[in-house]
């Protein structure tokens, strides 16, 4: 019953906009509880980050970059909006076209469900690199992507 019952937080889907030399890329994320009860005390972590490899990036030195904290009903839908830490420079999108280059958008997610069990989802998307770049959808990674 508990599992029938408790809620489901998740990413629903993950767009990213401002891909353009002197703008600041910006993802949309839209994460809902696919549960039957609330999550409670929700808080959203996440961040943004270009490299060639997930390995090649530098561990964040600081806090992460976006936090969201609030409550979400059962089938509720609640926007994320996140922003890179820069513009982008002259070249980058080409080499998100060409694959030499991957952008991230990563994050966790922790909240109570109605049974009062901590919850955990961990994602990650992205644009480049091997799932290339067409219009604004984000790729979901094969790797960095869990729930409990």
């Amino acid at each position: 019953a508990e599992r029938q019952l408790r809620a489901y937080v998740s990413v629903a889907t993950a767009k990213i906009h401002d891909l353009t030399a002197g703008f600041t890329p910006r993802a949309h994320l839209v994460v809902r509880n696919s549960g039957q009860t609330p999550a409670y005390d929700l808080i959203g972590i996440s961040g943004m980050a270009m490299a060639v490899s997930w390995d090649a990036l530098t561990p964040p030195s600081s806090e992460p970059i976006e936090v969201t904290a609030t409550s979400l009903a059962a089938g509720a839908p609640t926007d994320q909006f996140i922003s890179a830490p820069r513009p982008l420079k002259a070249g980058e999108r080409e080499a998100l076209i060409d694959g030499s280059k991957t952008l991230w958008v990563y994050g966790k997610m922790r909240y109570r469900d109605t049974f009062k069990v901590e919850r955990i989802t961990e994602y990650r998307f992205q644009v480049g690199g091997k799932a290339g770049l067409s219009g604004t959808r984000m790729a979901i990674c094969p790797e960095g992507n869990r729930e409990t």
